[in-house]
């Protein structure tokens, strides 16, 4: 009974990952905690289960006009690197999505095999028990 209530858990858990993502959202023009590095304590985490089919998270970093910015947020799931509006005069020195909770903190962002990870973590108990 115990390894199907523990199987069952890890399922939902895995299930909120995947419908689920949210995203640090920040501007360091707005605010340097949004710079590199981060400092997570003073950034605002967005839900980007909002129904507008915001599925990933996003980092962009921008220099131009003496002046450089890092942006994070949630993202459209066709969205792109190429598909990003650089405004006049800036040019994108770093641009990356991810697909994990809290993922758009570095500035190599990687995801989809953390959201794995409890369904490995479920399959070796049940074998283990």
């Amino acid at each position: 009974m115990g390894r199907i209530l523990l199987f069952t858990v890890l399922i939902i858990i895995s299930i909120s990952q995947v419908i689920s993502i949210k995203c640090y959202a920040c501007d360091s023009l707005e605010n340097s905690a949004c710079g590199d590095p981060i400092n997570v304590n003073k950034i605002d985490v967005q839900d980007c289960d909002s129904g507008d089919k915001s599925t990933k998270c996003g980092k962009a970093i921008l220099h131009g006009n003496g002046t450089s910015g890092t942006l994070r947020g949630c993202a459209n799931k066709q969205m792109n690197c190429d598909s990003l509006v650089v405004p006049d005069g800036y040019k994108m020195e770093h641009c990356s999505f991810c697909d994990s909770d809290l993922c758009n903190t570095s500035v190599t962002l990687s995801g989809g095999l953390l959201s794995l990870f409890p369904v490995i973590i479920s399959i070796f108990v049940i074998n283990k028990f």
